[in-house]
């Protein structure tokens, strides 16, 4: 048989394998495939120009010998690892035996089922095509995505990663526009969509990068189904309410701060947000669920330069946040008792609050917090002093139709003694009082929200089902529209039943950030009890465990409110399926002594009272006697 590059050209082309034959075509089209020569399985002895031809191939090194099976990397049928090969031969004696003992072997019992399985005819005996062996530095897999991007996994190293299901090093998106090996995969990942093109659900190309720097190409197939096929319904909702046009580019599920659906007055509040500051991360509600392109504490803070971090932080506590509360006040005395009207007024005085927080908080809170210096990985001293005084506005969830704390737990008795705080300390203690400075933005809109609830006659869950200048005009009518609100309620019922992709490209789901199910970051010392799954924290306020020294409670996220209410309720450990490291809920985790896990994904699903165990040296969740 000749080299892969004549392989497009033969004619028998149509007997040729797909893996085979897509290599070929690459090969063909110049793109960088390493050298390589076919032998077809109905050859009684390999011939020996060929064999001279596949032995010439190790004048430049060791050559790996593959196999190509039937309809291998066809649509649908991708026989994915179930091909052997054998890698590094490095003699003509060895590589003919190889090539012998591989072409004689039939399918095995592995790939006879997954044919079965498939509906797919018996693959009889394999092609046999040996290539020059790429001793990598990187193995790439990338999937095509829209708008030439590619949604890459990264596997460091030289060992068989995909064949041993190791856990990606690294996991991005990346467009042809970026600098970079970024940019140079999804260039070289463009070329070889022009050359394989039909493929709905987009290619998957395995990419490796030599010591040189150099890429290849060593495989490229179609993907039968999206790479995370279980977000049919939430794309179908978010078409149903007309927001196609807002799936453009890289969104990140922000379970962080709001691990359930949001309010529809607080997606209004997210529209606003949005439009009057682009610099605030490109938050959207899809589908009910809140997304952003760049989470929170990530802002890149710009006008940094000339903050001193330590002054803003006096200033967020002794002036912005008395300001903030002074302002709510007298809005509180505007509403109250006052006829629907003068509430009405009341309302862009409100809005024009949280805009007030927000411009503060993007302006100098973040510039700060980019400026002070990296958190100290010890425990800081003084973080959580006065917040008890804050629990009346600070939410149990971001949104502004969530009750407060103060509404749900009535004392935490967590007021450290106020010390000078070390430089170190100063980004912590930023992230913890901005915490106050967005409850309160968020409750001057709630105040009049809820006085609005009572003189319309509306039950509290109802009136936020109203966007604001819904509930304006409701307020001017003197009625608000009950068929509208029903609606609205039939949506958040049925935003709850989804399972929202933790990422988007454009309107395709990627998968979750690389790590092992039942796996995340340990915090504390280790711990074993009975797992009390809750669906948030106003769950679990309204419904603590009876032991709760013997409980794991298991809660979508961490926020910081839940680890001060854990404390105060006298649970010490406590599973997050969501969460990062310097997350605000995992800071005070530390602070107050709990056992915890964070970004464990699975952790959710498992059965309410199960024994576990939180080993947070490895950071793993354990099923106890399994």
């Amino acid at each position: 048989m000749p080299l892969l590059t004549a392989c497009a050209g033969l004619g028998n082309e149509r007997r040729v394998p797909p893996k085979i034959g897509r290599l070929a075509r690459l090969a063909a089209a110049g793109l960088p495939v390493p050298p390589a020569v076919v032998f077809a399985p109905d050859e009684d002895a390999p011939a020996d120009a060929d064999l001279a031809a596949a032995a010439a191939l190790l004048a430049s090194g060791p050559v790996i010998v593959r196999t190509a099976l039937g309809d291998e990397d066809a649509v649908g049928s991708s026989f994915a690892g179930l091909g052997p090969f054998v890698a590094d031969v490095s003699t003509p004696v060895e590589l003919r035996r190889t090539i012998e003992r591989l072409g004689r072997n039939g399918p095995g019992e592995d790939v006879r089922a997954y044919a079965a399985a498939r509906g797919l005819p018996d693959p009889g005996l394999p092609w046999i095509f040996v290539q020059r062996r790429i001793v990598r530095r990187h193995l790439y897999v990338a999937c095509t995505l829209p708008d030439d991007a590619c949604y890459v996994e990264r596997f460091a190293g030289d060992e068989a990663h995909l064949a041993d299901g190791t856990t990606p090093n690294a996991a991005f998106v990346a467009t042809p526009g970026q600098g970079g090996i970024e940019g140079r995969l999804a260039a070289l990942a463009v070329r070889v969509a022009a050359v394989l093109p039909g493929a709905p659900h987009g290619l998957e190309i395995e990419m490796c990068e030599g010591h040189d720097g150099t890429l290849y190409v060593v495989q490229a197939r179609p993907l039968s189904a999206r790479i995370v096929d279980e977000a049919g319904a939430f794309l179908a909702e978010v078409e149903r309410r007309g927001q196609r046009d807002l799936l453009v580019g890289l969104r990140v599920l922000d379970a962080e701060h709001n691990p359930e659906p949001v309010s529809f007055a607080h997606e209004a509040l997210i529209d606003r947000l949005r439009r009057r500051r682009p610099d605030a991360g490109d938050p959207v509600v899809l589908a009910g669920w809140l997304y952003v392109a760049v989470a929170p504490r990530d802002l890149p803070g710009t006008r940094a330069r000339g903050i001193d971090p330590r002054r803003v932080l006096g200033d967020l506590r002794t002036r912005w946040i008395p300001e903030h509360q002074r302002a709510i006040a007298d809005l509180e005395r505007q509403v109250a008792g006052a006829d629907a009207p003068a509430i009405a007024k009341a309302l862009p005085r409100a809005l024009d609050l949280f805009d007030a927080m927000i411009d503060r908080y993007l302006d100098v809170l973040v510039p700060a917090r980019r400026a002070a210096p990296r958190p100290a990985a010890a425990r800081p001293t003084g973080a959580l002093e006065g917040r008890e005084a804050f629990a009346h506005v600070l939410p149990v969830t971001w949104d502004v139709a969530s009750p407060t704390l103060g509404a749900s737990a009535k004392s935490f008795n967590i007021v450290p003694t106020w010390k000078t705080i070390p430089d170190a300390d100063l980004a912590t203690h930023l992230a913890e009082w901005d915490d106050h400075l967005f409850a309160l933005g968020l409750h001057a809109v709630r105040v009049v929200y809820l006085h609005a609830a009572r003189r319309l006659g509306l039950a509290e869950p109802d009136v936020f089902c109203l966007r604001p200048d819904e509930l304006a005009e409701a307020l001017r009518r003197g009625r608000a529209d009950a068929d509208r609100i029903a609606e609205r309620r039939a949506d958040l019922e049925r935003a709850r039943s989804l399972r929202p992709p933790l990422r988007l490209y454009d309107a395709t789901p990627l998968p979750p950030p690389a790590g092992r199910p039942l796996s995340g970051i340990g915090i504390g010392a280790p711990a074993r009890g009975v797992a009390c799954v809750r669906s948030n924290l106003a769950d679990l306020l309204d419904g603590p465990p009876a032991d709760p020294g013997r409980s794991v409670v298991i809660l979508p996220a961490l926020v910081a409110q839940a680890s001060v209410a854990l404390a105060r309720l006298r649970i010490g450990a406590v599973v997050a399926e969501h969460g990062g490291a310097l997350s605000h809920g995992v800071v005070l985790a530390r602070e107050l002594g709990l056992s915890a896990l964070v970004g464990c994904r699975g952790a959710t699903e498992i059965p309410d009272g199960t024994e576990v165990e939180i080993d947070t040296v490895l950071g793993r969740l354990r099923i106890v006697g399994r």
